[in-house]
């Protein structure tokens, strides 16, 4: 496989993506919110806040529910620890869900509309969620801590001010989140155009893939696929993975990330319902929300 080198907005069938940066700005919100925003309010709400259990017919198992405990502070939360205490619990664990979303969406927004020069090794891509994690728990826990201490000395705030301090934190960590995942996050990306270019070589296929001819995917990744499958057709690797085909290991891997792509959005749904469906609109789901 060649090695992807993007340069700045290559040509796309020897020609520039039309409305490129609406495109961009398109996707970058969708999938900022969609997969990493709603993916911060899932693993906020799933662990806390869903009663799992599973009762089919006469047979229950009362499976486990933390919400009490979670509210209650999990016995870690003192009645005079200096800094999270019995009486600023609340405001911190809603924090977590409220500053966690904007944050990530931001970290994910600018992720797809743009990448790191040199991507991450694979030990760092490896530890790069858990630097992400921690760090965000850190930022946003000193953040509600900051503006904990301004409301006090202001005195009574209103609920749209304090959602707007929310939604200023999320921007503010999200960008520095962005700086530490953009290396991993572009040696996943590469990662992916790469082996989905491969698949299409090796279906012998003649025409442009539809995700890259049209804008079925971000414009990013169809013109790195595009300078990709260039260079393929140059050194002859195009002709090579042709004549190879399907292998084991290719479906293996696409069973993988599709397996993985269903992981995903089952934590987005899990999330939507949690900050969307009950959390705004204060409505009913079934098992997730009763």
């Amino acid at each position: 496989m060649a090695t992807m080198t993007v340069a700045r907005h290559p040509l796309v069938n020897g020609k520039p993506i039309r409305f490129r940066a609406l495109q961009q700005a398109l996707w970058g919100v969708g999938l900022g919110t969609l997969v990493f925003g709603l993916f911060a309010s899932g693993i906020y709400f799933g662990p806390t806040q869903v009663h799992w259990y599973i009762h089919i017919g006469s047979f229950y198992w009362p499976g486990f529910w933390l919400k009490k405990g979670w509210d209650d502070g999990m016995g870690l939360v003192g009645t005079h620890t200096w800094l999270i205490n019995s009486a600023n619990w609340a405001f911190f664990r809603h924090a977590y869900r409220n500053i966690g979303l904007p944050a990530l969406a931001t970290m994910g927004a600018l992720s797809v509309t743009g990448g790191a020069r040199k991507p991450a090794s694979r030990w760092y891509t490896a530890i790069a969620p858990l630097l992400v994690l921690a760090t965000a728990v850190v930022l946003i826990t000193a953040g509600v801590y900051g503006t904990l201490r301004l409301n006090s000395a202001v005195g009574t705030v209103p609920t749209w001010a304090t959602a707007l301090e929310a939604g200023a934190l999320g921007l503010v960590i999200g960008q520095i989140l962005h700086f530490i995942w953009r290396p991993a996050g572009t040696r996943i990306q590469s990662f992916l155009v790469e082996k989905a270019v491969d698949r299409h070589w090796r279906s012998s296929s003649p025409s442009t893939p539809a995700w890259v001819s049209h804008p079925l995917t971000p414009p990013t990744f169809r013109e790195a696929a595009w300078q990709l499958m260039e260079a393929d057709v140059a050194d002859g690797e195009a002709g090579r993975l042709a004549a190879e085909g399907r292998t084991r290991a290719a479906n293996l891997l696409l069973v993988a990330v599709a397996a993985g792509a269903v992981l995903v959005l089952g934590v987005d749904f899990v999330g939507f319902i949690g900050h969307i469906w009950d959390g705004v609109f204060h409505l009913t789901f079934p098992y997730l929300a009763p």
